[in-house]
């Protein structure tokens, strides 16, 4: 997830929100929107993280930038 804020004729890059995928192999694709540092919830369920798990434990190490896209629907 990219955010970008104008100011006073500077651009700036917000580290958080930001999309990452987990690339531990026990956990591997699973994709957590993070807040903060170690502090988000998964959009998809892998193994016994199901969607919408909200944890403000993440391993940040376990992770990497996502750079695709996420389709939210109410289907």
């Amino acid at each position: 997830m990219k955010v970008t804020i104008n100011e006073k004729g500077k651009t700036k890059e917000r580290e958080f929100p930001k999309l990452m995928i987990c690339v531990k192999e026990s956990s591997k694709g699973l994709v957590v929107m993070f807040e903060k540092i170690c502090s988000g919830q998964s959009l998809n369920q892998i193994g016994t993280y199901y969607t919408g798990y909200h944890s403000n434990h993440w391993d940040m190490n376990q992770f990497q930038g996502f750079e695709g896209s996420i389709t939210l629907s109410n289907d």
